[in-house]
């Protein structure tokens, strides 16, 4: 992010200290580089770059199919626990030694990540994937994400989080007939990993959504 202040007037030179001190105060976790401009006729102008030292951040939509809205409230919940990876570009993920990123958080009640920073990681080209709490693995490559990036996988974009996958703590990445037996054993309980369509109650909705994947795979 860039900030310009503009000042009329060689005077006003304190003025830009007191608001870079305030920059300063207020964004302690960022980097700040100025420079200070004199025009020819005496205009003075600072700029200022702000750069997150963390790493890059996005806006994350991951937001899982088929949820339908609660029973009772009529309101959608599509928060869902997710696992966020990043990769060499290219490269073969089956690789521990080309995951460069990987941290698990909860997205919003809409299912986003507005603004998701990926600690330690520095701008670049990566693959990344996103794996929700009963969906496969859904992947994009080739990303570059500058200092500010956008990753979609919803409906609306071209890697929406496809449910079903509930065997195992985080799933195995295949959707098959133990996904089948967990969800059977659930039934009629609000069992928030089979409950994949999140109207709490497992039940032939929830049934008809796996087998919509059935034998599916994660990227």
């Amino acid at each position: 992010m860039c900030y310009n202040i503009c000042v009329m007037d060689r005077k006003k030179i304190k003025t830009i200290t007191i608001l870079l001190g305030m920059s300063i105060f207020l964004f302690s976790s960022f980097f700040l580089f100025t420079d200070v401009l004199a025009s020819n006729t005496g205009d003075i102008v600072a700029s200022v770059s702000i750069i997150n030292p963390l790493g890059p951040y996005a806006e994350i939509k991951a937001v899982p199919e088929k949820r339908i809205p609660n029973i009772l409230t009529r309101v959608y919940n599509r928060q869902s626990w997710v696992r966020i990876k990043a990769y060499t570009a290219g490269s073969d993920r089956s690789n521990p030694a080309n995951l460069l990123y990987n941290s698990a958080s909860t997205t919003n009640d809409l299912g986003w990540f507005s603004y998701y920073v990926f600690d330690g990681l520095s701008p670049g080209t990566y693959d990344f994937t996103v794996k929700g709490y009963s969906h496969l693995t859904r992947l994009v490559s080739n990303v570059s994400t500058g200092y500010a990036f956008a990753l979609d996988f919803s409906d609306n974009g071209t890697n929406p989080l496809l449910s079903g996958d509930i065997n195992l703590t985080e799933g195995d990445d295949e959707i098959n007939a133990m996904d089948i037996s967990v969800l059977v054993n659930a039934w009629n309980t609000s069992d928030s990993r089979a409950d994949l369509n999140r109207d709490e109650e497992v039940n032939s909705i929830d049934i008809s959504n796996l087998l919509a994947n059935f034998n599916a795979v994660g990227d």
